[in-house]
């Protein structure tokens, strides 16, 4: 009676094991194809972007326009709060 009763749970447990990594193995490949999926969106976007930077006309970017006399930052040599002491 008791052999009986641990042979049935065992292939029963037996049975749940399997069920999970068939669940498992379904679920890594599901998530390998969504991850080559994001690989090929994400070079697809890599690509625009470096056709983009090194394009000929700078202007394309975003209504760039080159400055004929640009004013330039200028750093002063000492900081102020170092010169206090």
């Amino acid at each position: 009676m008791l052999f009986g009763l641990f042979t049935v749970l065992s292939s029963v447990w037996l049975v749940v094991l399997y069920n999970k990594g068939v669940n498992l193995d379904h679920e890594l490949s599901s998530m390998k194809s969504e991850f080559s999926d994001i690989q090929a969106q994400n070079l697809a976007i890599k690509s625009k972007i470096f056709d983009l930077i090194n394009s000929p006309d700078p202007s394309s970017i975003g209504d760039l326009v080159q400055e004929k006399n640009p004013e330039y930052v200028e750093v002063r040599q000492t900081w102020s709060f170092a010169s206090d002491y």
